[in-house]
């Protein structure tokens, strides 16, 4: 047990000299043969102090204070002080949201923190090898990403997991040579819990088909491990690159990315500016901002991923919710939050001369000054409408169409350098009407409420 602890600490360099610690502890076979461990063994690691933390749920009536009883007997037989505190799990209403098994994880580890906090030391927990293996196959299940498909680190902030380079059975071995006492939670030889599922009938099967599974799971998992710090590492060299004076972050730094690391460094964007909680979905998403198939995207109540022709980046909302858009436009599907733009190009020809002339949704290529864009309104907008030839206030002509006023702000307009070209429902504006000089057209076409199909 010893060189196997040894050898993990070496790994991840980390020494408990001269430290305190908190041992968390269920009064299972794996977190008492912990306490049993370090307690015989603090000289060999020049521990400094040993606190036992023991949290008692109340979940299984007399078995929850048994438990808590079993913990107290081997503290005092070893020597060490030991803190308790009763969750009341079994009297409090669950929170909206929390599974049993999470709420009650949360529990734990915030009287865990306290108790740290207290003791100005570390929290070791006795997660195994065992315990790793199952966390990858939950997290696969669940759906996820490398990072999560890296088993239970060494180390999280002040928790620290030093057995994570031994097996169950190994425990079981070093509890029977000591003959430590300890308790058999049998809620988990039931299949109330997703892990338990895991532990008692999926990892067992597997091991009929290659004795090594835990093994061979645990290598996946550091290759994966490895694999996401190297992708980490490069997004976040990129992420400085990209970072622009304003904030934002250049889309040619973002663009040029393979697609892989593209997703590390939007998931870095979002880790930059405090997003901690996110789905592998709202990273799809981002990236079809990135891609310019999406303008913005919502990622909070108040916030936004949005783009612009060189920039992206995480905005507030303003105090009536509109997030304002502007992207190139040129031949191709625009999708918009409220539909989609298609614009096509067309050399004139005869069979178009007849509808450049008469539809109100196709204009002069040559007209167009310098580029074009797809954007919301702006507070000095003006439109000439070709259909009826007057100028008017943006403004003006949607309140003539009673446009609701949460809306107004994500109808596209087609404009150039010059101003407003094109808008749904009015048409193009009077100098880039189609005439006789006309080499070549621009059709543009609007789907409202994009279905995503």
């Amino acid at each position: 047990m010893i060189n196997k602890v040894d050898e993990l600490l070496s790994a991840n360099n980390f020494s408990f000299h001269n430290k305190n610690i908190v041992l968390a502890v269920s009064g299972g076979m794996d977190s008492m043969s912990m306490l049993f461990f370090f307690c015989k063994n603090k000289d060999y690691y020049k521990i400094k102090g040993i606190t036992v933390a023991h949290f008692n749920h109340n979940l299984r009536a007399i078995e929850s204070d048994e438990d808590e009883a079993a913990v107290r007997d081997l503290s005092e037989i070893l020597g060490v002080k030991l803190i308790t505190e009763n969750g009341n799990m079994d009297r409090l209403p669950k929170p909206k949201g929390y599974g049993t098994e999470s709420w009650a994880r949360e529990l734990r580890y915030e009287f865990l923190k306290r108790t740290a906090e207290d003791c100005s030391g570390y929290i070791l927990t006795a997660h195994t090898k065992n315990d790793s293996a199952e966390t990858v196959l939950f997290n696969l299940i669940r759906g996820t990403k490398f990072r999560g498909l890296s088993g239970i680190p060494f180390q999280y902030d002040n928790i620290i997991r030093p057995f994570l380079n031994i097996s169950r059975s190994e425990i079981e071995q070093y509890i029977t040579l000591h003959d430590i006492p300890y308790r058999t939670d049998l809620s988990n030889l039931t299949d109330d819990f997703s892990r338990n599922k895991i532990r008692n009938h999926i990892i067992p099967l597997l091991e009929t088909i290659n004795s090594k599974t835990t093994e061979h799971i645990l290598e996946f998992a550091e290759f994966s491990r490895y694999t996401d710090s190297y992708l980490t590492a490069i997004s976040q060299n990129i992420l400085k690159q990209a970072r622009t004076k304003t904030g934002d972050y250049s889309l040619n730094h973002i663009t040029s990315c393979d697609s892989l690391v593209k997703r590390y460094v939007l998931r870095a964007i979002l880790e930059e500016n405090h997003i901690e909680t996110y789905s592998a979905n709202l990273i799809s998403l981002m990236m079809d901002v990135v891609d310019s198939k999406l303008t913005s995207v919502e990622i909070s109540k108040d916030t936004y991923f949005t783009r612009d022709d060189t920039t992206v980046g995480i905005k507030s909302k303003n105090t009536t919710g509109i997030i304002p858009f502007r992207i190139a436009a040129d031949v191709g599907i625009h999708q918009l939050i409220l539909g989609v733009v298609e614009i096509e190009r067309y050399e004139l020809s005869e069979q178009l001369q007849q509808l450049s002339g008469t539809s109100q949704n196709t204009l002069d290529c040559d007209k167009i000054k310098e580029r074009m864009y797809l954007r919301s309104r702006e507070p000095s907008d003006t439109f000439t409408s070709m259909i009826r030839g007057q100028t008017k206030s943006i403004k003006k002509l949607f309140n003539e169409r009673m446009i609701p006023v949460e809306m107004r702000s994500q109808i596209p307009l087609l404009a150039d350098d010059d101003g407003i070209v094109w808008i749904p429902g009015e048409g193009i504006a009077k100098r880039v009407a189609v005439d006789s000089e006309t080499k070549s057209v621009y059709i543009i076409s609007f789907k409202e409420v994009y279905d995503g199909k």
